[in-house]
């Protein structure tokens, strides 16, 4: 439709065309005849000089009408008809059945393709599952194997201790002299029990003492524990530090233990313990410490340390083997306040440490 708007404003602009050229055309005729009627009656004149008798005049030519030319008359050819398009031949709609069944083949192998992925991509999610539960149990166990070498270790330094106690006590005895008289103090034999009840903890290197504040370091590390109990629950284990408190802070281990078979069915398979395996008490640069004469002193911190402790408390002394003189003096005060004592050996350079696996003082 729109071509055939076209040819129809085509032929309306060569018809106009046309006309106007067909005026211009008769225009020029009728000015070339009325020139060439003008030069003829300029040539019949005479000069003015001759006389001569004039001729009679011919009798004026009339003008001749203009001419028009005729407005062409368009002719319109009929439009050509296209061909009918060709059938196509037997050998063309085979091959373009084949490219078809071929196409489709090629969409199911791409849907066949893409399932195989999906089954290889969840077979692979499982193979990085199994993965990682035989990470985690492999972390459980060698925790477990942590713990049993951390109890290997402090069972170790403990026999280290009483062997360097043994040594210290037996290099004091052989420093006495024979001929001193020795005065016998008539006391009780002392009687050994496992401590119990309230205990505190004092400190007794290069002669001097100083109370250790295990329990307020204790008490100061749970609220940081409870803080931290989400990070335990995931990486199963976490090490920080407390204090400083009166001279000494705590370095700390704090773990994430499986419940037993019994536990769990009790509280169910959610609950956990979370248990401190390690810890040590660490003294500080600007650590306070008395030695023997100030401590015997009434107003000394070990003396006021003996007058507010529970009548049941006990003493524990942790000694270095420079130190053992100073203990025995030191044991025969808190005696003499009714209470009881132990004591802890300690080598050089090994700090004050404690584990649920550890042993108990023995008090007398």
């Amino acid at each position: 439709m729109p071509r055939r708007h076209r040819d129809e404003g085509a032929t309306v602009e060569s018809d106009s065309f046309l006309d106007i050229v067909a005026n211009i055309v008769g225009i020029l005729i009728i000015l070339i005849v009325v020139a060439g009627v003008r030069v003829g009656q300029s040539a019949a004149l005479p000069p003015a000089s001759v006389a001569a008798v004039e001729p009679p005049q011919p009798l004026p030519t009339p003008k001749p009408a203009p001419v028009v030319a005729p407005r062409p008359t368009i002719v319109r050819l009929p439009r050509p008809e296209s061909p009918p398009a060709p059938e196509p031949s037997p050998a063309l709609l085979a091959a373009i059945d084949a490219t078809a069944r071929e196409i489709e083949g090629l969409r199911v192998e791409g849907r066949s393709h893409r399932v195989d992925g999906d089954q290889i991509a969840a077979t692979a999610a499982e193979i990085a599952a199994d993965i990682s539960a035989i990470a985690i149990e492999h972390a459980a166990v060698a925790e477990e194997a942590t713990v049993v070498a951390s109890a290997n270790e402090a069972l170790a330094i403990e026999v280290e201790n009483l062997r360097s106690a043994l040594d210290g006590i037996g290099r004091q005895i052989s420093d006495v002299p024979t001929e001193k008289v020795t005065v016998l103090r008539h006391r009780l034999n002392p009687i050994a029990r496992e401590v119990r009840g309230n205990e505190l903890h004092f400190r007794i290197a290069a002669g001097r003492i100083a109370k250790v504040p295990i329990e307020a370091l204790v008490e100061r590390l749970k609220p940081q524990i409870e803080r931290q109990k989400d990070w335990i629950a995931k990486y199963h284990r976490q090490q920080g530090r407390v204090g400083p408190i009166d001279g000494f802070s705590m370095e700390y281990v704090v773990e994430r233990q499986r419940l037993s078979a019994i536990e769990e069915l009790r509280a169910g398979t959610q609950m956990m313990r979370i248990t401190v395996t390690g810890w040590k008490a660490v003294p500080e640069r600007d650590l306070v410490a008395e030695s023997v004469e100030e401590a015997l002193q009434s107003d000394s911190r070990f003396m006021s340390a003996l007058r507010l402790a529970d009548r049941n408390a006990t003493l524990t002394f942790w000694v270095y083997p420079d130190s053992f003189e100073a203990y025995r003096r030191l044991q025969q005060a808190a005696h003499a306040e009714g209470l009881s004592v132990a004591a802890r050996p300690l080598p050089d350079g090994v700090p004050i440490a404690g584990s649920p696996n550890g042993s108990r003082s023995s008090s007398q």
